[in-house]
């Protein structure tokens, strides 16, 4: 055999090593078993998985790296390999959390009954929309917008709008590719539980995400001006321009998640003319900055008509932010500005947020 036949022939042997497997392969059990392959690596870690350690993968004699875990419960996780200290994706794996620092992603299917499932019911529409921005560094911004089923362009029944507002290092697609927003509202919808609703999901960056030395409190405060000025100036007017929609604050709501949360607060608290339904979900920025934030609030207090609609706030107890939600709960009741609560399992975590979102849609825009 010659040298450059038996080069072709090593070269096919090892293309073969590395794609005769699948990763991850998720049995019906809730067991998970992730491979790479890593020849030269001499330590490979599983991390970033919800509740689990990182866990080490054993090589076979083809310099596969593999473990198996679990069984872990229905739900839809994000996890990467640490290869000699480095962070690596799944080269196996075409889905993907997008994420300040990126993760793979997978979904361990359950029955029918988590609000995230998807079910055999009428499905609305994603739409996506790219426009010029004032208030976005950089000069163009990005938004999604949710019609419910049978949404109708050429119809006459207009929609309540909901503006649902991402976390830190998120992008404007985070919340229906890994919070499933919109398919815990066709689920919703079609069990008659939450009124049809147009969603919007915009980019909550309109201010680059600092590197470096840029402390939060010196991010925070810029780019939640920004993006005041994005949802109100610009993408509010838009979305009623470009869609049936019905006017007026009790008609719009305003909710977000962590950072997304804080802005929800913050924006919905300084709009009240414009928005009459807010929640925040593991918010923080504003559950830090009680008196600048939500000084509209406590003037609400003599004009009961101006208060909002729902004020909804909710936190995981193990979540790092916890203590911010428990002092603003705490300094609404002091106050006494109306709000609901909540506590629950959980950390800053997606599972937290999908069931916040599904028991936060269901009470918008009831009498």
């Amino acid at each position: 055999m010659s040298r450059s036949a038996l080069f072709f022939l090593v070269l096919a042997f090892t293309a073969s090593a590395q794609t005769e497997f699948r990763s991850p392969e998720i049995q019906a059990d809730g067991t998970v078993t992730f491979k790479l392959y890593a020849p030269a690596a001499e330590r490979v870690l599983l991390q970033g998985i919800a509740d689990q350690t990182p866990v080490e993968l054993s090589q076979d004699a083809s310099g596969v790296w593999s473990v198996t875990i679990g069984p872990l419960e229905p739900d839809i996780y994000s996890y990467y390999f640490d290869v000699d200290g480095a962070r690596v994706m799944d080269p196996r794996n075409r889905h993907a959390k997008a994420w300040l620092l990126m993760e793979s992603a997978f979904e361990v299917v359950g029955d029918a009954t988590q609000p995230f499932a998807q079910r055999d019911v009428p499905a609305g529409v994603v739409h996506q929309h790219r426009y010029r921005s004032d208030a976005r560094t950089g000069g163009f911004a990005t938004y999604f917008v949710y019609t419910p089923p049978n949404y109708d362009p050429r119809g006459e029944t207009r929609y309540p709008v909901v503006f649902l507002l991402h976390g830190f290092g998120d992008d404007a697609r985070a919340w229906h590719e890994f919070g499933r927003a919109h398919v815990i509202a066709d689920n919703l919808i079609a069990a008659g539980d939450a009124k049809p609703a147009i969603v919007v999901m915009p980019h909550g960056h309109p201010e680059p995400i600092p590197y470096g030395s840029m402390s939060w409190d010196d991010y925070g405060p810029k780019n939640h001006t920004r993006m005041e000025r994005q949802v109100v100036e610009e993408i509010l007017p838009q979305v009623e321009a470009d869609y049936l929609t019905l006017t007026g604050r009790d008609h719009r709501a305003i909710v977000g998640l962590s950072m997304g949360g804080g802005h929800a607060l913050g924006i919905g608290s300084h709009n009240l003319d414009t928005f009459g339904w807010i929640g925040g979900f593991s918010s923080g920025g504003a559950t830090r900055q009680f008196e600048s934030h939500f000084q509209p609030l406590l003037e609400t207090r003599d004009n009961p008509a101006k208060s909002p609609r729902l004020l909804w706030i909710g936190c995981g107890e193990d979540d790092f932010l916890i203590e911010p939600n428990r002092g603003l709960a705490a300094w609404l009741t002091e106050h006494g500005i109306p709000h609901i609560y909540v506590e629950t399992a959980g950390d800053h975590s997606w599972p937290v947020w999908r069931d916040y979102w599904a028991r936060f849609l269901p009470l918008l825009f009831r009498p």
